[in-house]
């Protein structure tokens, strides 16, 4: 826009000896440079837009990964939470109830019942093996896993 200003002065120059034509190009001069402040201002209203229009899908991203990340959370501790309340004990609830951190559920322990007769070679009936305590028919059914598997 300098080319522009400077063409203008080179108007002045030229018209400076013609009086009746300086105020025209007074009001010319002004429009233009009303004109080059108003395009001034666009282009930091654009640079302004595009800026927060950015920042505005950046937060979007953090937002989705955040919602995802809390998405596989969850997935994670329901499917650790089916997994602790399983008819079929596996090896986690074997392992808290040997610690002492939990207990079975009914159906974990009509199960581990069940698995105990069969592996101490019907022996023992199902209330001598209750009486042993959910620990050690847990490491009874943990140890024979282990040596199965």
């Amino acid at each position: 826009m300098s080319d522009v200003r400077a063409t203008l002065q080179t108007l002045r120059d030229a018209l400076s000896a013609s009086p009746q034509a300086l105020p025209a190009l007074e009001a010319v001069t002004q429009a233009v440079a009303a004109l080059l402040a108003e395009r001034e201002r666009l282009r930091q209203d654009t640079e302004d837009a595009e800026h927060a229009r950015d920042a505005e899908k950046l937060q979007r991203m953090k937002v989705a990964g955040q919602l995802s990340t809390l998405h596989k959370a969850l997935a994670a501790a329901a499917a650790k939470a089916a997994e602790m309340e399983a008819p079929m004990p596996g090896r986690a609830v074997l392992e808290a109830v040997i610690a002492g951190q939990r207990k079975f559920t009914k159906a974990q322990l009509e199960f581990t019942i069940a698995e105990a007769m069969v592996l101490t070679g019907w022996q023992l009936t199902p209330l001598e093996l209750t009486e042993k305590g959910e620990p050690w028919l847990a490491r009874l059914v943990l140890d024979n896993q282990n040596a199965g598997g």
